[in-house]
């Protein structure tokens, strides 16, 4: 294999167009929430810009059918797949040629969309721009696949049911994740030591290990909050609402069942008894218990750089590629845990697979580089030069092997764990999400800094966001 690339070497913002951005992958740099509440960017790409160009495909066989392969300028991804995997690939199958195309991430959705009104569609690409699988599903972008994936007798047995049907929408395959991304506690080991406070467990199954306990622990790391130069908090939250990160603990959705379904969301429910609690106990880490900072607080605190890094935040309630960045420094004693329970112990996990374009010339070629990467040896590199887990989980011990801090042992309960209470999320599936998403960020601010009820808001952003659904 070649040199480890780091898919999360690409800059982010807060909402899921942002995570896509990333190669679904946000940082922990700045410990800000993800999507709707606030998570940070992760180290930047050298910047690209301009047209885009293909890069030069390994040589092929005369006649060779062609597969152009598409995602986002991103460095580490695209060395990946140039240095990687077309070489690899190409000696696999010399009858296809792969061509890598490669555009800036904010032209990734319209230039998907305009290849495909030319009738010279991308044949291959992830959902690494502004949108998901749904969006995609809903503008006619996507092929289904379950036809190539029984003439091939595709072997998905090595991948749980969970991600085989994640992209399926109206009872149709059209893509399975190359890998997924969990919902985990990262936390300091130095600051528990310290304080002389138990470590939050790997195991799922603990029974301790509560929304209350949590709350309770992060009382007991929490100190001097008066003073930015010392203070220090026990929790920070990020992972949106919306991904679905606490609501899902608390058994609400504010999307319908058949808007999963259906792969598009036309009407929520935010002023529900469950998401009320739900966001009440949110709120109350902000404003009751005061064990989380607030968005212009977490601002002081990252001055000096990673609050989690330097000790100022004690524990992260965040999706899974915040794993990356931890990793890759140096002389930092951290840990990753299970989430708590709450009345359910349900998160969201973070999952990209491989798509077909609708108008691919050559389907089954096509199919057959996506096979490539999710079964076959493609998938292996995922996990080893991408270090990202794999969703065959027979490859998962590979995954186990890039990480320094934790042992394999413990990182197999706290990941298999994680999947085995996960279902995708809705930021990925919905088409529609933006509008709901962009609703709920521009007034739930106010609830976090204690200016607004939780039920009041609650009420105006499901008004804002139904009437916003009804314009698409």
């Amino acid at each position: 294999m070649s040199e480890k690339v780091n898919p999360n070497k690409s800059s982010t913002k807060i909402s899921r167009r942002s995570l896509l951005k990333g190669a679904g992958a946000l940082s922990l740099t700045g410990l800000m929430a993800a999507c709707a509440a606030p998570p940070a960017s992760a180290p930047a790409a050298p910047a690209a810009s301009g047209e885009s160009q293909p890069a030069e495909a390994p040589a092929a066989s005369a006649g060779a059918a062609k597969v152009t392969w598409f995602m986002n300028i991103d460095e580490a991804r695209n060395k990946w797949a140039k240095d990687v995997i077309m070489p690899a690939f190409a000696k696999e199958n010399p009858d296809i040629a792969l061509e890598l195309l490669t555009v800036p991430w904010e032209e990734h959705d319209t230039k998907l969309i305009a290849l495909n009104a030319a009738g010279t569609p991308a044949d291959v690409f992830a959902q690494w721009g502004q949108s998901g699988g749904g969006t995609y599903y809903h503008k006619g972008l996507l092929r289904e696949i379950d036809d190539l994936a029984a003439e091939a007798k595709w072997d998905l047995s090595n991948i749980p049911e969970v991600l085989q049907k994640a992209y399926s929408f109206d009872g149709k395959m059209f893509g399975v994740p190359m890998y997924s991304l969990g919902s985990f506690i990262y936390y300091n080991k130095d600051v528990f030591d310290k304080a002389g406070v138990q470590s939050p467990p790997v195991d799922w199954n603990d029974a301790t290990w509560t929304w209350e306990e949590m709350v309770s622990r992060a009382q007991a790391l929490t100190k001097d909050t008066d003073n930015p130069e010392k203070a220090q908090y026990g929790l920070q939250i990020a992972l949106s609402d919306l991904y679905v990160g606490v609501p899902w603990l608390f058994g609400a959705d504010p999307f319908p069942p058949e808007a999963y379904q259906a792969g598009k969301v036309t009407t929520v429910q935010f002023n529900t008894p469950e998401m009320i609690e739900a966001i009440q106990a949110k709120q109350d880490l902000f404003q009751k218990h005061k064990v989380t900072p607030t968005a212009s607080t977490m601002d002081l605190l990252s001055a000096a750089g990673n609050p989690l890094v330097t000790g100022k935040v004690a524990m992260v309630f965040q999706g899974g590629w915040g794993i990356w960045e931890l990793n890759a420094l140096e002389n930092v004693n951290w840990g990753v845990a299970a989430m708590p329970k709450g009345k359910t112990h349900q998160i969201p996990t973070f999952s990209d697979p491989w798509y077909i374009a609708k108008g691919a010339k050559d389907a089954k070629s096509a199919f057959t580089l996506v096979r490539y990467l999710t079964t076959g040896p493609g998938q292996k590199s995922i996990a080893v030069d991408l270090a990202a887990p794999p969703a065959d989980q027979t490859l998962l011990p590979d995954w186990y092997g890039n990480f320094k801090q934790i042992s394999a042992a413990d990182l197999e309960k706290v990941y298999t764990g994680a999947l085995q209470n996960a279902k995708e999320t809705p930021a990925s599936l919905l088409f529609g999400y933006a509008q709901v998403e962009d609703a709920y960020n521009q007034i739930m601010p106010a609830v976090w800094n204690g200016e607004r009820g939780v039920a009041d808001a609650l009420a105006e952003v499901e008004q804002r966001a139904n009437s916003e659904l009804k314009k698409i």
